[in-house]
């Protein structure tokens, strides 16, 4: 009786963990503070990976590029490069509307903004 009682207790927390892991959230890419213009690429909710040009009037512009939904666990990835030497854009990652990452460029002008990582549970 006492392990019938532990196994229907361990079936009960594998169906709860199981439950929030398929929780749907909301992601969106957002990237701000670039003077002319950037290419990016970043991943869709189906996993495929977009590559486009982005036209900015001004630092100030908040270009957001792509929203989809999501589940935990899922893998996201964007990759920011400036046209402008003298422009040093910021990459975000929204979770449910909530910053969960972000990245800037520092003084290396070659190498683009990243943001990578797997959805939270």
């Amino acid at each position: 009786m006492k392990a019938i009682k532990i196994i229907i207790f361990l079936a009960a927390i594998t169906l709860i963990s199981c439950s929030k892991n398929e929780e749907v959230k909301t992601v969106k890419y957002m990237v701000t503070n670039s003077l002319s213009g950037f290419n990016v690429s970043y991943s869709k909710e189906d996993g495929s990976v977009v590559t486009e040009h982005i036209t900015t009037a001004s630092p100030s512009d908040k270009k957001n590029l792509y929203s989809f939904t999501a589940k935990s666990g899922d893998v996201f990835y964007i990759s920011v490069t400036d046209t402008a030497t003298y422009s040093f854009p910021q990459v975000y990652v929204f979770v449910d509307n909530k910053v969960f990452k972000q990245n800037a460029r520092t003084d290396n002008k070659m190498m683009p903004v990243v943001v990578s990582g797997t959805i939270p549970f």
